[in-house]
């Protein structure tokens, strides 16, 4: 989970605030902890001169406490290429826990969304528009998905999906519509014969029998495709009719999210849908992770150091939807409020970097040269030079 704490000062920063959010989170960092300094606007002329003079960078802009989708764990994403056969889908189906495949393209780049929903919808559908499906598989994904060999393909080979199982000693013209359609047995010379000679667009063998060679180029001289399998019949007609690709059963243009998306807004979008997973996207359009509702229920807020102030009207917007861990102030004690006690500091002082600097003793550390340079500055600007009435 990730406990990266933010440290911010007031919307309208000046030197003290933009320091004591550097210095602080300097002072986290080498007790062990993971922080990161922030600003809620643009800096002053006088603080990015102290920033240049003692080498730091801006702090982060940060202007909404609430949590990001890259803020919390995810699921790491399970992708399948839109070539990929829908009976490889299914295995990989149950290899993820969230029960969605994410479809790329050859660029890997997302064009769908494959649930168990798509899968299993097109078992539950007619026999014509099973044919449909399968008039598109390729001779190579039939022979891959009941895990055989092609042993003749035609320069185009191409067929109507319909699926017959021979079991019979001899074909009928009237009973078995052969032509142009995938024909399964096992051994007869003249079974295989009658359907090269009906006009069978592929001949499967199974049950780890061999075509003849002499039925082999028959079949080649009739331009009919030839695939052997080593396993039985009865598997192999459950399953050959999985060898369509999943780009024809998916759900185009899905809904996805960005991983710099607030949470709330994303299960806000999620109740209009029913996916049980969906995809996260980086600013590159890359697929990174999938979120579920659950994830949107059960995560960490974002948690908070609050700097040089301590008033809501001062500090970062939907700041009630952070876990504010700390407050370091010199100010009036404002309205912030928590739901559970927290490390506050607030002294009657003319600067936040005081209190700061006396953070750094309280833990056994010396501040380094360039922050000790910022501790330094920010005294002195708040204090305007010592002359200030703060000044204590």
């Amino acid at each position: 989970m990730n406990e990266l704490i933010y440290v911010t000062g007031h919307r309208h920063p000046d030197s003290d605030s933009i320091c004591a959010a550097i210095t602080y989170t300097d002072l986290l960092k080498r007790c062990g902890q993971e922080a990161v300094a922030c600003r809620q606007g643009p800096l002053n002329e006088e603080t990015k001169f102290i920033l240049k003079r003692f080498h730091q960078e801006n702090p982060l802009l940060l202007t909404d406490a609430r949590t990001m989708i890259s803020d919390i764990d995810i699921d790491p994403p399970m992708k399948i290429r839109k070539d990929e056969t829908v009976h490889h889908a299914w295995h990989e189906m149950l290899r993820t826990q969230n029960r969605s495949l994410f479809v790329v393209d050859e660029n890997d780049k997302l064009v769908g969304i494959c649930t168990t929903s798509n899968l299993s919808y097109v078992r539950l559908q007619p026999d014509g528009d099973l044919d449909s499906l399968m008039a598109t598989a390729k001779l190579e994904d039939m022979a891959h998905t009941i895990n055989g060999e092609v042993r003749f393909e035609p320069e185009h080979f191409h067929s109507n999906g319909h699926i017959n199982i021979i079991t019979v000693e001899h074909l009928q013209d009237d009973r078995y519509p052969l032509k142009n359609g995938i024909v399964m047995m096992t051994t007869g010379e003249q079974k295989q014969k009658d359907a090269i000679d009906q006009g069978a667009a592929c001949l499967i063998i199974t049950c780890g029998e061999h075509l003849s060679e002499a039925m082999l180029e028959y079949a080649k001289a009739h331009n009919c495709a030839v695939i052997e399998s080593k396993i039985d019949t009865m598997h192999a007609a459950r399953i050959i009719s999985e060898s369509y690709t999943v780009e024809h059963i998916m759900t185009k243009e899905p809904m996805f999210f960005r991983e710099n998306e607030y949470i709330n807004d994303v299960a806000a979008r999620m109740q209009k849908n029913r996916v049980r997973s969906y995809p996260v996207l980086n600013d590159k359009d890359e697929i990174v992770g999938a979120i579920s509702r659950y994830h949107t229920l059960n995560h960490n807020r974002r948690k908070f150091v609050l700097v040089d102030h301590s008033a809501m009207n001062q500090t970062i917007s939907h700041v009630d939807e952070a876990e504010i861990i700390a407050i370091i102030d010199h100010h009036h004690i404002g309205g912030i409020q928590t739901d559970r006690p927290i490390m506050y500091r607030n002294v009657k002082c003319g600067c936040t970097c005081t209190i700061i600097s006396t953070l750094y003793q309280e833990n056994g550390l010396l501040p380094d040269a360039d922050m000790s340079g910022l501790l330094l500055s920010a005294i002195l600007s708040d204090t305007l030079n010592f002359k200030s009435l703060t000044t204590t």
